[in-house]
């Protein structure tokens, strides 16, 4: 436990040590969350004033946090990186353009076919919860490439028992990089929306986690940037089926919405641009593209250059070309902000992350951010990360999807001092959103997931709302 019971923190210093140290037992933000937040609760009952402190603790060094956890975890090996195993892998299993279209006709025919099994697991106050799960709607090529355990869905619903004639308004709730099992998103978003204003949940395990990990994989970690592209292509049709599902199950007038933190804030908005009906929107510490999280933020540390380094000098041609052809625009989807250009493309990257991690940092710090760079030369790396900015620029930056329908239903939250998502990413998701509001909560990207769920069901809560 985080805090011991009984044993009050007494200063700020002590409150950062014993975070940390919790910090490191986890490979990734998801996993941090529950057993950091029970602990807070406990905490919260015996001695307020040690959650006030560490409330203050986060919104002064909510950003030291952030690089903390990232540098200590992956710098000092305790876990693996994301992508150190396989490299880029094969961008092919997205084909952007021709998936997007799947969903130009509503609804798709081919989730008629799909089916979800549910069981009611038990029954709480003022609420049921179910456990139901199906095949994939994914075909083809994005299919044949999802690992076995992946290919079959589990969600969790938590349903009000309270119905009125409009149904039950209803949230689909996608995971964060991380975020195996269904707890947090039960525990802290789900059951106290349902108790406190009778809003469902169905809460979405993600492909490559939780009952859906294949075996070879270490964690969160996964393979290969291809591996991350899948997740999000899986992610995405798979919520527009339960949103579908709902529709057709919970009446036409029920009110529907989509919310995620982090990466699956990011799918949430992609989600709600390819949905042809109203729904609520609430993004959550989530950034325009990945691109911010893994070339210029914190995931940096977590990343395994070295793989992408050995990619990008022996298939650089083949990457390029297939960027080249995601990049274009067509009738639904614009063209990617990307350069394909390489060389110039590698300065501007290489530029906007130094020039990102160089604030605020010591000699030490930016030697340690360069240490992957000793494995090959310098302008092989800075390659790497250029090639890796476009690559998610093109595949993850929501704004090349259509603008959703209703994004004056939207609610987005960010953190003041995130080292994970900057503010220009943030600003520039908010401006694509049209009539969205944007809310700051204090602190950084760890600190927020613990410490402010109450603003992130308070966002869902207004976004439903303005439906």
């Amino acid at each position: 436990m985080l805090l011991a019971r009984g044993r009050p923190l007494k200063d700020l210093s002590t409150c950062a040590q014993v975070i940390l140290s919790q910090l490191t037992c986890h490979d990734s933000i998801g996993g941090v969350v529950s057993q950091f937040h029970t602990s807070v609760a406990v905490e919260k009952k015996e001695n307020n004033n040690n959650v006030e402190i560490i409330k203050r603790l986060a919104e002064t060094t909510g950003r030291s946090l952030d690089i903390a956890y990232t540098a200590i975890v992956h710098q000092l090996g305790i876990t693996q990186r994301f992508f150190q195993q396989g490299g880029f892998g094969d961008l092919n299993v997205v084909n952007f353009h021709e998936d997007v279209q799947r969903f130009d006709h509503w609804p798709p025919s081919h989730f008629d076919e799909v089916s979800i099994d549910w069981k009611r697991e038990k029954k709480g106050d003022g609420f049921s919860i179910f456990h139901g799960k199906f095949k994939t709607p994914c075909t083809g090529t994005a299919y044949d490439a999802l690992p076995v355990e992946s290919r079959t869905v589990h969600v969790r619903w938590i349903r009000p028992n309270s119905r009125d004639l409009s149904g039950n308004p209803t949230v689909v709730h996608l995971a964060a990089t991380g975020d195996h099992g269904f707890s947090r998103r039960e525990t802290l978003l789900a059951v106290p929306l349902a108790r406190e204003h009778g809003i469902g949940s169905v809460i979405l395990e993600s492909p490559y986690y939780g009952l859906r990990k294949p075996s070879y994989q270490q964690g969160a970690k996964l393979r290969f940037v291809s591996d991350l592209l899948l997740l999000g292509r899986a992610t995405i049709e798979e919520a527009l089926f339960l949103l579908y599902w709902l529709r057709q199950n919970e009446g036409d007038e029920t009110k529907l919405g989509v919310s995620g933190l982090s990466m699956g804030g990011v799918h949430s908005c992609m989600i709600s641009s390819l949905y042809p009906g109203d729904v609520a929107l609430a993004p959550l510490l989530a950034p325009r593209s990945a691109a911010s999280a893994y070339v210029s933020g914190a995931l940096f540390h977590a990343t395994g250059w070295n793989a992408l380094m050995r990619d990008a000098k022996e298939r650089s041609d083949e990457l390029l070309e297939a960027v080249n052809r995601e990049s274009r625009s067509s009738s639904r989807i614009s063209a990617s902000r990307a350069v394909v250009n390489k060389n110039e493309r590698m300065m501007k990257a290489t530029g906007n992350w130094l020039a990102n991690w160089s604030k605020g940092f010591s000699d030490q710090m930016a030697k340690l951010l360069a240490r992957d760079a000793a494995h090959g030369s310098e302008l092989e790396f800075q390659e790497s990360v250029a090639l890796l900015e476009v690559v998610l620029e093109t595949y993850t930056d929501v704004t090349r999807f259509p603008v959703p329908r209703r994004p004056d239903a939207c609610v987005i939250v960010a953190a003041t001092e995130d080292a994970y998502v900057s503010r220009e990413s943030v600003d520039e998701m908010h401006k694509f959103l049209k009539g969205s509001e944007l809310r700051w909560v204090p602190g950084g990207h760890v600190s927020s997931f613990v410490l402010h769920h109450d603003e992130f069901r308070r966002a869902i809560k207004d976004a439903m709302a303005r439906l």
